[in-house]
């Protein structure tokens, strides 16, 4: 699921690691029409710690939230994030092909 998906992004970004999904609360508030124009997806980090608290939308064209989640995702130690995972740092990120 994209909401999924922008919320690990936002471990990523926000907080230069890695993690997996350990609670995903959805609600979907309305239909959404992509007549209605380009979708927007949003995420933003609400606490962090040994569990991020992510609460993620997604926009229709008009602007209006179509679905919205309340995500914990479970994060790892940087260290551990490269050695098992295969993280990349935040800082050799523009050195990537």
């Amino acid at each position: 699921m994209v909401l999924d998906e922008i919320s690990g992004w936002t471990v990523n970004y926000d907080l230069d690691t890695c993690g997996v999904t350990a609670k995903m609360d959805t609600k979907y508030l309305k239909p959404l029409l992509f007549s209605d124009g380009q979708i927007e997806v949003r995420a933003k980090l609400i606490s962090s710690g040994r569990l991020a608290h992510i609460k993620a939308w997604i926009m229709n064209g008009k602007g209006e939230v179509c679905t919205e989640s309340d995500m914990r995702f479970y994060v790892y130690p940087q260290k551990m994030a490269i050695e098992k995972f295969f993280y990349t740092p935040k800082e050799k990120w523009k050195a990537l092909p």
